[in-house]
């Protein structure tokens, strides 16, 4: 890889597109007779710009994430392809998501959470359960209804 560096405003894109389309997620596999534990960090989209600019945001952090369609569901109402961007490396997981951190909103618990996990400072099932539950859908995000200032953005009736 070049000597490159992904610029303050790709890694706010980036992390947008975290929080909007992405997925931090660990999964639980039982292998004959141990657990193991498999980080991943995958964006869905249907819109090809968008993966290929993630694929050149995460080259500039120095990672490569490996871009493939959705076999099981070929495509969306519309007809368009749904396209997968996704790191699997633990090494590289934790290089993305400490450089987006700063910029995550609604998906920065589960971030914070997957770090841990790779930074071995929590119990792999405790954090296996809390990313588990952050994931579940119908689940409200942990996404903050304040500014950074303090200020409410949502206001109520």
């Amino acid at each position: 890889m070049d000597n490159k560096q992904a610029t303050p405003i790709e890694l706010a894109y980036l992390a947008g597109i975290i929080d909007g389309e992405g997925w931090i997620g660990l999964q639980k596999r039982l292998q004959r007779k141990w657990i193991t534990y498999k980080p991943a960090l995958r964006i869905t989209n249907t819109d090809a710009n968008i993966i290929n600019v993630v694929r050149k945001i995460w080259e500039n952090v120095g990672v490569d994430g490996h871009i493939y369609e959705n076999d099981q569901q070929p495509s969306v109402p519309n007809g368009k392809q749904i396209l997968n961007i996704q790191l699997n490396k633990q090494s590289d997981i934790k290089r993305i998501l400490d450089a987006v951190i700063p910029y995550l909103v609604g998906k920065k618990a589960r971030a914070e959470m997957l770090l841990k996990f790779l930074d071995k400072t929590i119990d792999r099932e405790e954090a296996y359960l809390a990313i588990k539950q952050a994931n579940q859908k119908g689940k409200s995000s942990e996404t903050t209804r304040e500014t950074p200032q303090g200020e409410d953005i949502v206001q109520a009736a």
